[in-house]
């Protein structure tokens, strides 16, 4: 199988199958979906185990509902 050029895996294999451990260099996504202050006391809990990870921290107050022209 060739090398992987581009993206997330850099020039490294693609892995198929199904196993119960994921290969550790693939990159992982958890969604938590909580109260506010649920959300910082976990960051702040874990935050050792987050220093190198990407967060993306959402408002649902700040959503608004548009509607569709017919």
């Amino acid at each position: 199988m060739l090398p992987v050029k581009a993206g997330f895996l850099g020039d490294a294999r693609l892995v198929f199958g199904v196993m119960e451990i994921n290969p550790p260099d693939l990159p992982v996504c958890i969604e938590i979906i909580d109260d506010p202050g649920k959300i910082r006391l976990f960051i702040t809990e874990n935050r050792n185990l987050l220093a190198s990870a990407f967060a993306v921290t959402e408002n649902t107050e700040t959503y608004r509902v548009v509607s569709r022209p017919d």
